[in-house]
């Protein structure tokens, strides 16, 4: 990948200024790297700041661009973008994941297995946390967790979780009934003690690369095949935007 990594922001000093990175936490495929490079070659155009980090660990990688973020960032304004490496990013994503004023927001993106369902979760009145069944695509919708495979995070968000005490690192596993959840539960946990809310641009879809891409489409057909088959909740009034 070519060395995007601008210092326009830094020189001229403007703000907010919009930090990007690629997570190598995952196997290089080469349909995805295509995607990548264009919105590589997108971003410096813009004079939006790379993060560079080595292979690692998702959890590692993730608390990593955090990290180098809060270091390098002066205003609550500022935003992190993280995209992750095996899906497929239109070139204008990380624009228009910064362009929004919501405090997190995520494009739509779907699991890479069984149940092929949208990895945007709200909390149900037993605490579990269930997939959204039904969107208006294009809408901008609130939910409790989106998963962050390309998500937008602004500074005040990280401001606002040391005001409250929360120590990093912000993204780790835990264990519970005998399963491991994923790192990204943790975030979005910390999210909804502080009062910050998320969002997805159900517009903005980013394929899952597998041996074939996981989007909408496959989402529908797992339906139709499996009516009964997973817990999801249709989105109310309440949690659109």
């Amino acid at each position: 990948m070519p060395d995007t990594t601008s210092r326009s922001a830094e020189l001229t000093g403007r703000s907010p200024r919009v930090f990007w990175a690629v997570l190598l936490e995952r196997a290089l495929i080469a349909e995805p790297i295509s995607s990548i490079i264009n919105v590589a070659m997108a971003c410096g155009k813009r004079g939006y700041t790379r993060i560079d980090l080595p292979f690692m660990v998702t959890d590692q990688a993730r608390n990593g661009c955090v990290g180098e973020f809060l270091k390098a960032s002066t205003s609550p304004d500022d935003v992190l973008v993280m995209l992750d490496n095996d899906h497929l990013h239109p070139v204008n994503i990380v624009h228009r994941l910064a362009s929004y004023s919501f405090p997190v927001i995520g494009a739509l993106a779907f699991r890479r297995g069984d149940a092929c369902d949208p990895l945007v979760f709200v909390r149900l009145p037993s605490g579990e946390m269930a997939s959204i069944a039904q969107w208006t695509p294009g809408d901008i919708v609130q939910c409790d967790m989106v998963a962050p495979c390309a998500i937008a995070i602004k500074r005040s968000v990280f401001d606002r979780f040391k005001e409250m005490e929360f120590e990093p690192p912000y993204y780790r596993y835990q264990y519970r009934g005998g399963r491991r959840m994923s790192e990204d539960m943790s975030f979005g946990e910390l999210c909804e003690k502080a009062g910050v809310a998320q969002y997805c641009d159900t517009g903005l879809v980013i394929p899952h690369v597998a041996t074939a891409t996981i989007d909408e489409n496959t989402w529908y057909e797992y339906l139709k095949q499996h009516p009964d088959a997973i817990k999801t909740i249709e989105l109310g009034e309440e949690k659109k935007e």
